[in-house]
């Protein structure tokens, strides 16, 4: 499929998308969830078969009822794939890359997964985004970001500067913000994940 089809697609996306918030549309999260075990062991065969470690220095215990951002910092191509073998509840995922992700195995995956796809140079798409995300978590569903907005590659910075949306998500919806830190190492080929406490926004307010 060439790149000219595949932003026409991305377009329409973006069209459904403003048209599931005008017209209020319920997010359809129950087979996500029921298939989320699949999804995950499917990724624990693939880090397998690539020879990839994963050392979890903490897992936090997450709260219970209430919808959860999973926050991520974004050291390499493969953090989502590795905290999403971590987390065993469904969210739908923050994504830049429609072009690159469509009509490939790992597009598809993210489909089944959930993905919100943004379009980060469109403003619209940018409030869109942020709505529908906020309409995810309102309907007690989680959702995973990388509050960084691009892969932190720089050796003197531990994390690059977070973005305030998680925060005034959280702050709308009630949800807990889970912080998760990704490291590699041993050549890259093992990944070291730390899990920190659920971070609660004070005037946070669940509607969902």
């Amino acid at each position: 499929m060439d790149s000219r089809k595949k932003r026409q697609q991305f377009e329409q996306y973006k069209q459904k998308k403003q048209k599931i918030l005008l017209q209020d549309s319920y997010i359809p999260m129950k087979i996500r969830k029921i298939i989320r075990p699949l999804l995950r062991g499917m990724l624990r065969v693939s880090r397998k078969m690539q020879g990839y470690e994963i050392e979890i220095l903490k897992r936090t215990e997450l709260p219970q009822g209430k919808p959860l951002i999973f926050a991520v910092s974004h050291i390499a191509k493969l953090d989502f794939e590795i905290v999403s073998e971590i987390i065993k509840e469904q969210y739908y995922v923050l994504a830049a890359d429609f072009v690159h992700m469509k009509g490939t195995f790992s597009g598809f995956f993210l489909w089944m997964n959930g993905v919100i796809y943004i379009d980060v140079l469109d403003k619209q798409d940018r409030k869109n985004s942020r709505n529908f995300m906020a309409k995810v978590l309102k309907q007690g569903g989680n959702i995973m970001l990388f509050p960084e907005g691009d892969w932190n590659l720089s050796p003197n910075e531990l994390i690059y500067d977070i973005q305030l949306g998680t925060v005034d998500m959280a702050m709308e919806t009630g949800a807990s913000i889970i912080p998760i830190s990704v490291e590699i190492y041993d050549e890259q080929k093992k990944f070291v994940v730390n899990m920190g406490d659920a971070i609660e926004i004070d005037g946070g307010k669940n509607d969902a």
